[in-house]
Parts: structure tokens; C-alpha cells; sequence
């Protein structure tokens, strides 16, 4: 279905440290299992996309740029994020209301 363009897939990779995905999402498929399922994805001909979700900002923002160039070159061209949004203020992040 892929290969035919009547499919496409996104996988997240929330961050390349097996220790920090495995308490983020603790029964998860491990960063590499994820990254490697990107890689069959594309390699079918499946137009798959890497989603670095969620950001956390001070957690996992910094790996950003580590996760998309681990993911194979057809699931960069539509990256996607999706950013935590913070009650408190700090450094990283500040949010009103």
C-alpha cells in the first residue's frame, strides 16, 4: 500500500537515549527499533515521515538535530514536531496564563 501511495506512515523518536525513552515511554519500542523501522518503511517505497514528539523543552529539545540525522534522508523531508507546553516559568521555557 505504501509502495503504491495509498499509505504513509509517521514514526516519533522522542529522544536517541535508550535510558530517558524507556521512562518517557517505558513500554515503547527502544530509539533504535523505532529508527530502524523507518528505515524498512522507506527502503518498501512507503513515504514515512520522523516525528520528534514530544519536545520537552531542558529534557529532550537538544536531540533534535541527532534524531533527524539518524533517520534515513526520505523521512526528513516532512519532519514534525510537537512541543510540551509549560505552566511555570524557567529559562527554557515560559508560558502566560
Amino acid at each position: 500500500m505504501g509502495a503504491a501511495r495509498l499509505a504513509r506512515a509517521a514514526v516519533s523518536v522522542t529522544t536517541l537515549d535508550r535510558a530517558l525513552a524507556r521512562a518517557m515511554e517505558p513500554r515503547a519500542a527502544t530509539p533504535e527499533k523505532r529508527i530502524a523501522a523507518i528505515r524498512g518503511l522507506a527502503g518498501a517505497g512507503c513515504p514515512v515521515s520522523v516525528m520528534f514528539a514530544p519536545v520537552i523543552p531542558g529534557l529532550n529539545d537538544h536531540e533534535l538535530e541527532a534524531v533527524l540525522e539518524r533517520a534515513p534522508r526520505p523521512a526528513r523531508r516532512r519532519p514534525a514536531t510537537w512541543c510540551c507546553a509549560c505552566r511555570w516559568r524557567s529559562r527554557t521555557c515560559s508560558a502566560s496564563g
